[in-house]
């Protein structure tokens, strides 16, 4: 829970980089192979212009990693306004909620929006199932009262004929996990990549929940030099046995998951006219189908009140659903324009989201505007984000969003009839205000959103409900930077007005880091540390059961990492929760105490 990948630094401070910097290995690597040159790289799909003047949440490369960072969960934790509820380790389900909101995580793959509609998880994201290890880049786009995660899947970091990687964890419990990444190059602009990731964990016998996950990922295009055709398929198998509850004082609340047992399976063709990243206009055509086939033990006895949206568990899963996105756009010094149509073939109905993005960049002001028309709700979206740095040392940010009012369709009786409900209308804000004091800056703000329609996390409890939650206010904190002699910090603080569903009223998180490159000893850049310590407090939480309400334990949480890089290995070692402490941030599901992985992360390059 603790341990988590590191935000990319900013311009104005380089002390926080990645362990294992890709600008070094892309260097060596064409240095080596300059000659064998013989591709391009493969072009990206659009990410958004980020309105964030100082710490822009964007995890490339090693940073992915760097900390213990296992899963989506593990990275969106560095994030004010963001909660995440764990019922045990990586293969037990993880919610993140956003402003109190479980349903305001977006994620998009390459441009491909992935809906939740396993029926199990009443729309809102398991972030344990998203393998993260099939991806080269996260850009958090943080918005006034949600989050839209663009995920990159992996290419390969340089032009060269081949790169391979391989990494092995182990550790407590029989926490496994191996990852194999592979690519070739051929001549003219032929590419094949593949990934294979096999995760499994032992739990303890007290609490069983034993899983394991299957992942494999694999791309062959062809990349020319204005165009380029990529075929994608992407193949997620999870397995989980039934997670007990603990019968201890305080934790009477608690309720079994279920095991569970599914196949997620992404496929998708996508033409590219030019660089989405590149100046001048560009235009990207992905065709995408995406199929869950579930066969887990059927939930009986599900209270309707407690799914939202999702007919309930009656029988095994099969779903598919088509998407075909249409992206272009134009980019031309300061100004980026973009505009994106999603057609979605669901059950013979076909639904348009449309959506358009302006940006304005400079390195003194930033200012990003999106709209989008959605085909669930029903609802318009306007959003509005800027960052402003009038002089070197004071910053002005902040976002807003407003929403027409719509409908959501919510399970409303015992058959599981799904009926139309009205939306209250979203008006949401974030204003943020930082000085630089020395090297760190020093950040104080305001977190506000109307009412909400808030999806409740059935995949940890089926009695929790969908509930109407009124207005809430939060003021934040952020002291961020580096200190003195490699030490580095990353400090947030968050507290509400009052106590509220799916957030803690208090909640903290601090960092304090050191890395050294050693570069009296190792001049050419073969040797990087990084050792970190870190701590958490959260309130208690409450969660909405149709009888009343529950929690989770208050809980402070200590964790510790390192990652030492020699050329192109880098051996990591994380160790969450070594007091043992006892807490839980699910009721009734206690987490893991001392909890110890550790391993190694290679690279090789042809």
């Amino acid at each position: 829970m603790l341990l988590v990948g590191s935000v990319a630094a900013p311009r104005a401070h380089a002390q926080l980089p990645t362990t294992l910097p890709d600008s070094i290995l892309k260097a060596r690597a064409d240095s080596i192979a300059k000659a064998d040159s013989i591709g391009r790289p493969l072009p990206r799909a659009e990410a958004p212009v980020l309105a964030e003047g100082v710490w822009r949440h964007r995890f490339a490369g090693d940073s992915l990693y760097v900390n213990g960072a296992l899963t989506l969960a593990d990275l969106l934790e560095r994030i004010p306004g963001v909660t995440t509820f764990r019922a045990r380790f990586y293969t037990a389900p993880m919610v993140g909620s956003v402003l109190g909101d479980p349903g305001r995580i977006r994620l998009f793959v390459d441009g491909v929006e992935t809906e939740p509609f396993d029926p199990r998880s009443g729309g809102v994201y398991d972030l344990s199932l998203f393998p993260v290890a099939t991806l080269e880049e996260v850009v958090v786009e943080r918005a006034a009262d949600e989050l839209r995660l663009h995920l990159r899947t992996w290419r390969p970091a340089t032009v060269v004929q081949g790169q391979s990687r391989l990494d092995i964890l182990t550790g407590d419990d029989r926490a496994n996990s191996f990852r194999g990444f592979v690519s070739r190059r051929f001549r003219p602009g032929w590419l094949l990549q593949a990934t294979v990731q096999q995760r499994s964990l032992t739990d303890s016998p007290l609490f069983a929940g034993d899983g394991d996950a299957l992942t494999a990922f694999a791309r062959v295009g062809y990349v020319a030099p204005s165009w380029g055709l990529d075929a994608t398929l992407l193949r997620h198998r999870a397995t989980r046995a039934t997670l007990l509850p603990v019968p201890l004082p305080g934790l009477e609340n608690g309720r079994s998951i279920p095991g569970m047992e599914l196949a997620d399976q992404l496929a998708m063709l996508r033409a590219t006219w030019r660089d989405a990243e590149r100046g001048g206009p560009w235009l990207q055509v992905t065709a995408a189908i995406r199929g869950m086939n579930e066969t887990s033990p059927r939930r009986t006895g599900i209270t309707p009140r407690a799914n939202s949206g999702i007919r309930l568990d009656t029988a095994d899963t099969n779903l598919a659903r088509r998407q075909y996105v249409v992206a272009g756009g134009w980019r031309a010094g300061a100004l980026r324009l973009s505009a994106t149509g999603r057609f979605r073939d669901d059950t013979g109905t076909i639904t348009v989201q449309p959506s358009v993005r302006a940006a304005f960049e400079t390195s003194r002001a930033v200012v990003a505007l999106f709209g989008e028309r959605s085909p669930f709700d029903r609802t318009t979206r306007a959003e509005a984000q800027a960052s402003v740095r009038p002089v070197p040392w004071l910053l002005l940010q902040g976002a807003a969003s407003l929403g027409t009012t719509g409908t959501a369709d919510v399970v409303t009786d015992s058959l599981g009839t799904v009926g139309p409900v009205e939306l209250p209308r979203t008006r949401a804000v974030r204003a943020e205000a930082g000085v630089k004091v020395g090297s760190l800056w020093v950040t104080g703000g305001l977190l506000a959103r109307d009412s909400a329609l808030l999806r409740p996390p059935i995949v940890f409890d089926q009695r929790y409900e969908a509930v109407v939650d009124g207005p809430a206010r939060a003021l934040m904190a952020t002291v961020a930077g580096p200190l003195v002699r490699g030490f580095s910090t990353h400090l947030h603080a968050v507290q509400w007005s009052e106590a509220g569903l799916y957030r803690p009223r208090r909640q903290f998180r601090g960092e304090l880091a050191y890395r050294t490159r050693w570069l009296r000893r190792f001049p050419s850049g073969n040797f990087d540390l990084r050792v970190a310590g870190i701590v958490e407090y959260r309130d208690r939480v409450a969660f909405p059961l149709v009888t009343g309400d529950v929690s989770a334990t208050s809980s402070g949480i200590l964790g510790l990492s390192l990652d030492l890089r020699i050329r192109d290995a880098v051996i990591s070692w994380q160790f969450r929760n070594p007091t043992g402490t006892t807490y839980t941030t699910v009721p009734g599901l206690l987490m893991n105490q001392a909890m110890n992985v550790y391993g190694v992360r290679w690279t090789f390059s042809n």
